[in-house]
Parts: structure tokens; C-alpha cells; sequence
């Protein structure tokens, strides 16, 4: 088998082995067969073997392997003739055995190297030293054409007659160095297009190479570089400068990674010992990667997180993040502060279970998802102290690259105190109605109980002579009177009562009340006034005060059949915009309180939530109107104030009352003792009013007292009377609430024609009178309905007197 084949490294190993020992044995022949035979015959060796038996056998061994070797074997002398090549030397180098055979080798290599050969051998024959390496060595060859060829060669030696023969086993190496340079050139151009610089350096720190795009960024040249000292480079020859030390402690063995920047750009380095063949350190070799544009985006990452964390954690709502399960892993410190806890790594030990106070409510939450894929829903959620809050919630759910749900985020908002305003919205929007319905009815229905007044008391005065006759009469008169009060508790509820405010403290007043409350209540139910020593003074009707204090204890009696306490108290009251945001229609400022609390029965929440509705009432039939508390509401809204109340079951009831401080002096109550007024006059007076009946006994009773009367239906028909009457009318007594032209146009319009007349208004309830009062000329007066005729014809003679105008 003649086939070249390649040669393992251990056969080559052993092929120099054997070269050296054919040269020994070669040697030891010629030796021989220069002596003399011995006379017995044949010399034998010491093993028993003739010599030329040895010989041929190492001879076709060494033949065998030379021969089929596909690497060059080539033998030459210390003057480098070649003594020997095998075939793989044809292939190789393209000449025939007989054409190498006795040349010197210079024509199997490059001029160049053919000097340096020649005093390699010497040195090594000379000295024993040598020149390279002996294994392994890559070297170019020359080819019969002319052609460079690269080759791996690995050399052996023996000494023949005292001279030096060597061997050299050549492997072609060339289609593996083409690889590598077409490698090289491609990392060539790889470095020269990557933002990076490249660059190694000697001892003394002095560039000796350099590469890369990133050169280009610093407007520097590969060649501008070479030769300069990093010193001059980095312009400083302080060792503390980060990449001037750098490179120090690369040279002492340490790899320093490090950052640098200049015009505008950033670059990350590292620089390493740069070693020789011998691992011995012979300068730097440093790369500094262009991370500019890395360092930009990290930096836009970082502002972007940044924006997003001042979001996530300024948001006055509550952000998370959950998994599949429920358990918390993002919390902002919104959510935290809504939930009572401290911090958000309170919460996130926490699952989204132990929130819910009906779980059925987390189940409806889950089904809605897989329905609709939309997670929006109000909840009731459990606060840490127990407190539960109405919580509205909207998600979306959080996915991998895969699609697959990992967990959920969500918005939680509190919306418990929204609820609760639009409950105070809703309720006070039904309370104005109900009010609106109710004094409505009232006015109409004042106007026919000053009928049934007004003609009781005439039929009484005229029954004088018989008694049976005026005391059915009189209880016409006290049922009719009765009536009345009930539609004043209407009016006051619907905020359209007459009121007289004066400046007053309520301390004064309380106690004024308190021996009236006294009465109210049964012996076993303490009465206990507890009144700040100081407090401001409120603008307030005395009377409606005391009609507060009066329904506020009957309803702490009623709620106290066993007997109980109850507390009166007054105190100064700052409220702030937190508080007045909480309660729908309160504005902030400084106020006078007044509570009375009860140890009663107390509520529920669905009495709570009607107790100032007009009728309604929790008593036994016809042991209440339920009024009472609605008057009250009536009574504190009309006079600027704010009432709440608190209450528990079995905890009692608290009430409290806040009315506007007002900086005045405490007006003093003027008492005028009743005098006897004459009721009878002759002047002309213009009767106004829309309601027949009522309109009918106006004019029969001051007709009865002298007076001329005209009448009109309203304010239009009135203007035509004060036309076109050629006589002086003294007085207009007037509702205020009428169709087409009111009172008060009436008034105004009246001023052009008959400046001088007085005006005297009445009403079922005063709206407009009290809006408008200030504006009111001097000699205008008000009558509340329902009124007796004595009551109607003692003010119409102060008028007409000039006595009073109230």
C-alpha cells in the first residue's frame, strides 16, 4: 500500500525516533565494513543477530513509513545538501527525487531565509544552541514554480563521522494558512467596521498597533496612532488617571476594566498583559468598545423607569400587581395607605383573598374575566383595622412572550367616600322634593285654614249671646290652630317658614330652654347641659332654637323608654376643607355647635338613611307625625347651618347641629307689652289675592272694621284698580305669591303711579320676602298665614297709623 497518508502526531514522533536510529545503524555498516574480516568468519552481535540483517529490516521499515508518509521527509548534511526526500517531497515541492538529491536545500526556500538558515546551523553545530524551536515550527517553502508554500516542520539530528546530519518532516500547511489569512482579513475588516478601538502597546506604553471603527469617532487615524506614548495620547502623566493606571496595572500581570469618554462619547475598555511566546509580559493589548449609543438607551431606560416610578409611587390611587393566584408583588403606596398599612413590603406578604370581605365578590370578579375578559367591578374590601371600604377596581391581565396569563394589574380607587356623597346627593335631592311637594302644600293649604280661621272667628264674635254656639265655635277655632302648627313644621321643613334671626349665644338660649326640656322628659331621664365656657355668637331665630332642642330631646326620650341621659353640649367648631368635602353642602369655616346625644336604642342603617324624610317614623301609629327631625333639618339648613347625626343599635344617637359663628353683639330681646289698638278706620285699602275664599273674607273683615275695600286677582288686575281709581288708596295688602305679576312687582310697579301707598304682604310661606327683604322700602309689612281678622286689622292699623312696620 503505497497511498500517502497524513501522520498522526504520534507517528511522526516515532518516525524521528526511528530516523535517528537508521542514521546510528547506517553509520555503525560503513564503520564495519572498513575493518577487516575477522579470519573465523561473519562477526556476531551481542543479541545474536548479524548486523546486515539488522540493516535490511530497519532499512524496509524506514522505507515503509517514508514512502507512504504524506508529509516531506527531507535529510540533509551540515551544508545543507540533501542527502534523502521521500515522495510526499515531489508532491509537495514539485521536483523529482534525482532533481533534489545532492542540492542544497536553498532551493526548497525563499532567498530571504536562506541566510538565516545557514547561520542557524552553524550556531547549532558550533554551539549546541538553537535557533527555534524544534517541533512544530511554521516556515515558508518555495515551490518548483516559484510559489511560496507554507509548511509545519519538526526537525531531528544524529552525528555521522563526527558531522551533523538532520531530518526535516514537512507538512504542507499552505490551504490551512490561506483559511487563516482569509480569517484574519475578515476580522480585519469585522474591527475595522465595529465601534471599537483596538490597540496594543510596549513597555514603556507606546501604541504599536491600532485598529477599529471607533477610531474614526475620535477623528483619529490607525497610523496617527502608532508611535505615540498613551501619555500624550490621554494629554496627563498622572498614575491616578483611571486609564493611564489601567494600563500600569496591566503591565505588572492584573486585567483593568474601565471607562472612558471623549467627544461626546463613551467607551468601555479593558486593558491585558500582552505576553510573547514565553509568557513573558512585553507591553498592553487593549479594546475599548464605542457604548455610546448602549449607554444613551440605558439612560433613556433609566429616565423612563424613573418616570414610571414617580407614577407608580405619586398616583393618588392605588396601583398592584398580582399573580394567577393572588398574591401581591408590586405595590405602590397609595394602595398601602388605603389599606392602613405602613409601606407597600407590608402588603405584598399579603393575597388578595384576605381583602375581600365577601368572597363571593373575588368569585364574580374571576367569572366576569373568563366571560368577558375585562376586569371592572366595584368591591368591598377589609382595611387592616377592620374598617371595610367600597374599592372600584379595573385591570388587564399581564401575559408571557407566549401568551400565557402570568397575573394581573390593576387600578383600585377608594371610592367609599364618593358613595357616601352621592348618598347625601341623592337623599338631599329627595328631601328638596318631598320639601318642594310639601310646602307647596302648605301654602295652598294655609290659604284655606285662614278661611276656616278667619270665618270661625267672625261666626264667634257674632255668637256672643249664645254660649253652646261659641264653644263649638272655639274648637273649630283651636283644630284649625292645631292645623296650622302642622303646616309651620312643613314650611320649616321645606325651608319657607318666616324666620326672625338675631344674634344670639347658644349657651343662653340652651339654658333658657333647659327648664322646658325638664318638663319633657320623665323622672328616670337626666337632662345634662355641658357648655363651653366661651363660645361665639350665631345668627340664629330664638324660637326655632328652642323648637330644635325641644324635637331633639322628645326623640332621645322616645328612644329611652327605660330611661337613660341625655347631654346638651355647645362648643366652638373649626371645620376644614377635608371635613366639608366629606360632608356634601358644608362649607369650611368656623362654627357654634350644638349636640344633644342620647344612651337610646340608637339606628340601623336603613333608619339612618331616612330619618329626616317628612312622615317617616319608626313609632306606633298615631304616636307620631314624623316631622320632628325633618323640621329640625329644615330649621338648621334655612338658618346657614349643618346638622349630622352618629348612631349605633344599642350605642345610642348623636346629633350635631353647626351653625356659622358671626362676629356681633348679642342683640337684646325687646319685649313690648300688648296695648289695646283700635281695629276700626274709613281709609281706602286694595285687598290682593288669588285664592277666592280667602280673597272674600280679607274683604268682609275689613269691611266689618269701616274700611273701603278693593279686591283684585292679581297683580295685573291690581294695577289696573290703582289707575284708574280717582280716589287715594292707603293701603295694598298683597300675597307675595302670585301668578303673572307677584307682590313684589306689584310693589315696584305701584311706586310710579302712587308712591306714597304702604304695602302690607302676607304668605303662606315667605321665599321670596326673606330673599328680597333688605331691599324693601320702609312701610311694607308681613303677615304669616294662616291669621285671625283681629291679627289682619291690629297690623293694618299700625301701618295705616305709621306705629310700626315689621
Amino acid at each position: 500500500d503505497s497511498v500517502p497518508r497524513e501522520l498522526t502526531e504520534g507517528q511522526t514522533d516515532a518516525l524521528r525516533k526511528l530516523a535517528r536510529q537508521v542514521m546510528t545503524q547506517l553509520e555503525s555498516r560503513r564503520r564495519l565494513t572498513a575493518r577487516p574480516l575477522l579470519k573465523d568468519g561473519p562477526v556476531e552481535m551481542p543479541e545474536g543477530k548479524r548486523v546486515d540483517g539488522i540493516l535490511r529490516e530497519s532499512d524496509a521499515l524506514y522505507r515503509t513509513i517514508t514512502e507512504t508518509a504524506s508529509d516531506a521527509i527531507i535529510v540533509i548534511d551540515e551544508d545543507s545538501k540533501i542527502l534523502f526526500v521521500n515522495r510526499a517531497t515531489e508532491r509537495i515541492f514539485g521536483y523529482l527525487k534525482s532533481e533534489l538529491v545532492g542540492q542544497l536545500l536553498t532551493m526548497l526556500m525563499p532567498d530571504y531565509l536562506w541566510q538565516v538558515h545557514q547561520q542557524a546551523i552553524k550556531k547549532y553545530v558550533g554551539t549546541g544552541k538553537r535557533h527555534l524551536s524544534w517541533e512544530g515550527v511554521e516556515l515558508p517553502g518555495l515551490h518548483k514554480s516559484g510559489q511560496e508554500i507554507w509548511l509545519q516542520i519538526s526537525f531531528g539530528e544524529s552525528v555521522r563521522d563526527g558531522k551533523h546530519i538532520f531530518t526535516g518532516i514537512c507538512r504542507d500547511i499552505s490551504e490551512r494558512k490561506r483559511a487563516e489569512e482569509k480569517l484574519r482579513g475578515q476580522e480585519t475588516r469585522l474591527l475595522e467596521q465595529m465601534p471599537a478601538v483596538l490597540w496594543t502597546t510596549d513597555m514603556d506604553l507606546r501604541i504599536t498597533s491600532s485598529a477599529g471603527a471607533g477610531l474614526a469617532a475620535l477623528d483619529w487615524h490607525p497610523d496617527q496612532m502608532v508611535g505615540i506614548s498613551l501619555i500624550e495620547f490621554f494629554k496627563t502623566d498622572d498614575p491616578q488617571f483611571l486609564p493611564l493606571a489601567a494600563h500600569l496595572r496591566a503591565l505588572q500581570g492584573e486585567p483593568v476594566s474601565y471607562e472612558i469618554t471623549g467627544k461626546g462619547r463613551t467607551f468601555e475598555a479593558r486593558a491585558e498583559p500582552l505576553r510573547d511566546s514565553e509568557e513573558r509580559i512585553v507591553g498592553c493589548i487593549s479594546t475599548a468598545l464605542d457604548a455610546t449609543a448602549r449607554k444613551q438607551a440605558e439612560e433613556e431606560l433609566r429616565a423612563s423607569e424613573r418616570r414610571y416610578r414617580s407614577l407608580f409611587e405619586g398616583v393618588v390611587h392605588g396601583l398592584y400587581r398580582v399573580s394567577v393566584d393572588g398574591q401581591f408583588f408590586e405595590v405602590n403606596p397609595a394602595l398601602a395607605a388605603m389599606l392602613g398599612y405602613d409601606s407597600p413590603n407590608e402588603v405584598v406578604k399579603l393575597n388578595t383573598a384576605n381583602l375581600y370581605a365577601d368572597q363571593e365578590e373575588r368569585s364574580r370578579l374571576v367569572q366576569k374575566w373568563l366571560e368577558t375578559e375585562r376586569i371592572e367591578d366595584e368591591v368591598n374590601w377589609n382595611r387592616r383595622n377592620g374598617e371595610i371600604i367600597r374599592v372600584r377596581l379595573s385591570g388587564r391581565t399581564l401575559t408571557d412572550r407566549h401568551g400565557i396569563v402570568q397575573g394581573f394589574e390593576f387600578i383600585a380607587e377608594d371610592v367609599t367616600e364618593r358613595r357616601a356623597l352621592e348618598a347625601q346627593l341623592r337623599q338631599a335631592q329627595k328631601i328638596e322634593a318631598v320639601g318642594q311637594l310639601a310646602g307647596g302644600i302648605a301654602h295652598e293649604f294655609n290659604n284655606f285654614l285662614g278661611v276656616i280661621l278667619g270665618y270661625s272667628e267672625l261666626m264667634f264674635e257674632e255668637a256672643s249671646e249664645n254660649e253652646s254656639l261659641r264653644r263649638e265655635i272655639a274648637e273649630i277655632k283651636a283644630a284649625t290652630q292645631r292645623a296650622a302648627s302642622l303646616t309651620r313644621q312643613l314650611l320649616a321643613f321645606s325651608r319657607k317658614q318666616l324666620l326672625e334671626p338675631k344674634v344670639l349665644n347658644l349657651n343662653q338660649a340652651t339654658w333658657e330652654a333647659h327648664h322646658l326640656l325638664r318638663h319633657l322628659v320623665p323622672a328616670n331621664i337626666d337632662v345634662v347641659p355641658v357648655l363651653a365656657p366661651t363660645i361665639g355668637q350665631v345668627q340664629v331665630d330664638p324660637g326655632q332654637v328652642q323648637q330644635i332642642l325641644i324635637n331633639l330631646v322628645a326623640n332621645a326620650r322616645d328612644a329611652m323608654p327605660e330611661g337613660g341621659k341625655v347631654v346638651i353640649e355647645t362648643a366652638n367648631a373649626d371645620l376644614d376643607e377635608e371635613y366639608a368635602r366629606q360632608h356634601l353642602g358644608l362649607r369650611p369655616g368656623r362654627y357654634v355647635m350644638l349636640s344633644v346625644s342620647d344612651t337610646g336604642c340608637g339606628m340601623d342603617a336603613e333608619t339612618h338613611a331616612h330619618i329626616f324624610e317628612p312622615f317617616f317614623t319608626t313609632k306606633q301609629l298615631g304616636k307620631g307625625t314624623g316631622l320632628g327631625l325633618s323640621t329640625v333639618h329644615g330649621i338648621v339648613h334655612q338658618s346657614g347651618g349643618y346638622i349630622t347625626v352618629e348612631s349605633a343599635v344599642g350605642k345610642g344617637t348623636t346629633f350635631r347641629i353647626y351653625l356659622p359663628l358671626v362676629q356681633a353683639t348679642v342683640e337684646e330681646a325687646k319685649v313690648t307689652p300688648p296695648s289695646p289698638t283700635e281695629q276700626r278706620g274709613s281709609e281706602t285699602i286694595l285687598v290682593v289675592e288669588d285664592a277666592t275664599e280667602l280673597r272674600r273674607l280679607l274683604c268682609s273683615s275689613l269691611e266689618r272694621r269701616g274700611y273701603k275695600v278693593h279686591t283684585a286677582r292679581d297683580g295685573a288686575e291690581a294695577m289696573e284698580i290703582l289707575r284708574q281709581e280717582p280716589c287715594a288708596i292707603h293701603l295694598v295688602v298683597s300675597d307675595i305669591m302670585m301668578p303673572h305679576v307677584d307682590g313684589l312687582e306689584l310693589k315696584r310697579r305701584a311706586a310710579t303711579l302712587r308712591p306714597d301707598v304702604k304695602f302690607l304682604f302676607m304668605s303662606g310661606y315667605s321665599e321670596e320676602a326673606i330673599e328680597q327683604r333688605q331691599t324693601l322700602a320702609q312701610g311694607c309689612a308681613f303677615l304669616e298665614k294662616p291669621f285671625l281678622p283681629d291679627e289682619l286689622a291690629s297690623k293694618v292699623r299700625e301701618l295705616l297709623r305709621g306705629e310700626a312696620v315689621a
